[in-house]
């Protein structure tokens, strides 16, 4: 993940979702997620991963975004990506569907135990 420095500057971009570094930075230093998303998400994973899906949504509610369609605006954003470490973005539908995914599975395992 790439590391940011804060300071103000005249020539530099601005961004309203300042804080998202700071988001990736704690899932990063202070929690397994990528370990966690592996054991919890199972099938099979295309062009994005199952720890990008969930760093996707997780940044989206960190925003105050709670709506799958929030991320169309998000995926040609780098500072979005490279603040949480994504190395890409899904689409609305995609977002919505692996998600799904998960829901069905952790039910089923719940059912079956």
């Amino acid at each position: 993940m790439k590391r940011f420095i804060l300071e103000q500057s005249d020539d530099e971009f601005y961004t309203s979702h300042s804080g998202l570094a700071l988001i990736g930075l704690c899932i990063n230093r202070f929690s397994n997620l990528p370990q966690q998303v592996t054991r919890k998400m199972t099938g099979r994973q295309d062009k994005i991963s199952h720890t990008d899906i969930v760093r996707s949504m997780l940044g989206l509610l960190c925003l105050g975004k709670s709506d799958y369609e929030a991320i169309s605006a998000m995926r040609d954003d780098d500072y979005f990506k490279q603040s949480l470490g994504i190395r890409g973005v899904p689409s609305p539908e995609r977002l919505r569907q692996r998600l799904d995914e998960c829901s069905v599975q952790k039910r089923l395992s719940l059912i079956l135990s």
